[in-house]
């Protein structure tokens, strides 16, 4: 037993490594994986590849950072696939990490939410294995503005399907934000970060309480907290 935790301790020491050491140089061509497609039959769980384990990818760059961990470029060993990996140290964040698994795996059948392909974990950290998005961000396009009527128009139509199959299953996403809003390469929106989002909501159990990015916070929140 004492055995096994020092291999877990040593891959876990091994990968924060790679992500520190390896880069992709400006000149390197990143290749998305093929497109996830609304339906079960798109969606990996580790069951369906028992031989799936995190030592099979290869780490390339730190994608995003935040209180809950890091996303990390990863490329499939032995394909020219790409994923973005959710790497999430799990201390005591058992509960919120099933929660999370839980609405991605029902994230899967909606073409405009970012999709789950597994969920592995080691002893210390967690990891999801998601799609990755190379289209940037509408945070990014907003910054730059190259976003015409026509445009925005078209992301509003599919960023409200979005929002309104969450809903209609139950789960309020709760960090709705341009930066949360990513695109694939043939520019439609995907909706990612579920790491705040509640499931099991119905009209007789609702969820209070403050959460996501202080700025993008509906304006009826109490206006004493927002120094209205």
């Amino acid at each position: 037993m004492k055995g096994g935790e020092e291999k877990r301790k040593r891959e876990e020491d091994s990968l924060e490594k790679n992500i520190k050491k390896k880069r992709i140089g400006p000149n390197a061509r990143v290749l998305e994986d093929e497109e996830p497609r609304a339906g079960p039959s798109t969606a990996i769980t580790p069951r369906s590849d028992p031989q799936l384990s995190i030592s099979g990818f290869d780490f390339h760059q730190v994608l995003g950072e935040g209180g809950f961990g890091k996303v990390v470029l990863a490329s499939v060993r032995g394909r020219n696939t790409f994923k973005a990996i959710k790497i999430i140290i799990k201390e005591d964040n058992a509960e919120d990490l099933q929660r999370e698994r839980r609405i991605l795996l029902a994230a899967r059948d909606c073409p405009f939410l970012c999709h789950l392909y597994a969920a592995l974990q080691s002893q210390g950290h967690a990891y999801f294995i998601m799609e990755y998005l190379s289209g940037g961000s509408l945070k990014d396009l907003i910054d730059n503005n190259t976003l015409s009527t026509k445009i925005v128009r078209f992301y509003t139509a599919e960023l409200i399907c979005g929002i309104q199959f969450l809903h209609g299953h139950g789960i309020a996403h709760r960090d709705i934000k341009p930066a949360n809003i990513m695109l694939d390469t043939d520019g439609h929106i995907r909706i990612i970060d579920l790491g705040l989002a509640q499931d099991g909501l119905t009209a007789s159990s609702k969820i209070c309480g403050r959460a996501g990015t202080y700025r993008y916070m509906a304006p009826e929140w109490p206006p004493e907290e927002k120094g209205l």
